[in-house]
């Protein structure tokens, strides 16, 4: 209960008090450190008003560790990191990259037909390595994007290179 509160909280959430109270509870040790690594990954993505000190990258390889690791996990994992490079979040400055070929490769995992959640995290991490700068090179690009459709919108003719 505890969680959920502090992640509706008004104002955009308390995900560092999400985390914390997940750290401090009795789930098996994969599950909190999946659920944990989603507040982080998610927070950011919200901009949530607090979060974990953790950065993105640390939050997903959290989430990517998790799947892999001994005992019980937390029953969705697989499917939210599908999710998660399905979907992505195009929307700055709290974006997260597309990636098909990483989801197409969770999904597999998720229906059964493999079994080697190790694969789409290597495949992830060589196609990915550093979330956080591809978060920023996105940003960038939208920013890039969105002054020149205002500029065509004053009705000048854009800069040819």
């Amino acid at each position: 209960m505890v969680v959920a509160e502090a992640i509706n909280e008004p104002g955009g959430g308390d995900y560092a008090k999400a985390a914390d109270a997940i750290r401090n509870s009795s789930r098996p040790p994969a599950v909190k450190q999946f659920q944990v690594g989603q507040l982080i990954v998610g927070g950011i993505m919200e901009g949530g008003k607090r979060l974990p000190p953790e950065s993105m990258e640390q939050g997903l390889r959290m989430m990517e560790d998790s799947a892999v690791a001994p005992g019980q996990k937390d029953e969705g994992a697989v499917q939210q990191l599908r999710m998660l490079f399905e979907r992505g979040d195009p929307n700055p400055p709290n974006s997260f990259p597309r990636d098909p070929e990483v989801a197409s490769c969770w999904l597999d995992v998720e229906e059964d037909r493999s079994n080697d959640a190790a694969r789409c995290i290597a495949l992830r991490r060589q196609r990915l390595p550093d979330v956080d700068a591809a978060r920023r090179r996105s940003a960038s690009a939208d920013a890039a994007r969105s002054a020149g459709d205002r500029v065509r919108e004053q009705g000048a003719p854009p800069v040819r290179r």
